[in-house]
This record gives C-alpha cells, structure tokens and sequence, in this order.
C-alpha cells in the first residue's frame, strides 16, 4: 500500500488528473473535481483517508507530499499510510481543521462530507 500511494502521488505530479481508491464509490461527483487546482476528498465525515483526490499536473502540494517520502520522520520509518501523512501534512501546513465540513486554503479543497463527494 505504501509503494502503491508513492507511485500514485508520483503519476498524479507527473500527469495531474485523479486518483480513486479501490474502495472509491462509482456514483461520487468527480466533474465538479476537476474544476479545483488541487483536492482531496473522503465521504466518511471525519475519518481521513482520502478515497479520492486529484490536482493539477506539478501542483505544489502534490510535490511537498512526495518530498515527504525522502525525509527522515516516523512516517517513513514506519511505512504508515498517506491517510496519516496527508492529515498532518494538512493541519500543519495548511491549518485545516478535520470537522466534516469543506474546507478551501490556498488553493487545496478538502471534501469531508458524509454524503456524496
């Protein structure tokens, strides 16, 4: 899962575009994504792990969580998900706060409702 995350990140800055996970629902609103520089999207209210996010090819923060893979930190040294990289990266960084609501900073959305994305 972990290679599997790199690689997905990997080809999203090399190419922009979206990214669904397995568990991802058919039925999500991805044509509105498309509008946004920069996404990242979950449909389970506050638990993050993003089932769906997307940017613009060479985004900034795309390149910043890639960046991450090379740093020595927990993250790394644990193989821990991108769920739990993502979410810090996020509350540090940016100062989203995790609440189940739509949040926009700086041109990154994030998707946290409970019903459709």
């Amino acid at each position: 899962q972990y290679v599997e995350e790199y690689l997905s990140l990997l080809a999203l800055w090399e190419r922009g575009g979206i990214v669904l996970a397995p568990e991802a629902l058919p039925q999500l609103r991805l044509k509105s994504r498309r509008m946004e520089p920069c996404f990242f999207a979950s449909p389970m209210g506050r638990a993050f792990p993003p089932c769906v996010f997307g940017a613009l090819p060479r985004h900034y923060v795309v390149r910043a969580l890639l960046d991450s893979y090379r740093e020595d930190h927990i993250y790394n040294r644990a193989f821990l998900p991108l769920a739990e990289r993502l979410r810090d990266f996020l509350i540090t960084r940016f100062g989203f706060q995790m609440n189940g609501r739509r949040q926009t900073r700086k041109g990154i959305t994030v998707h946290l409702q409970r019903a459709g994305l």
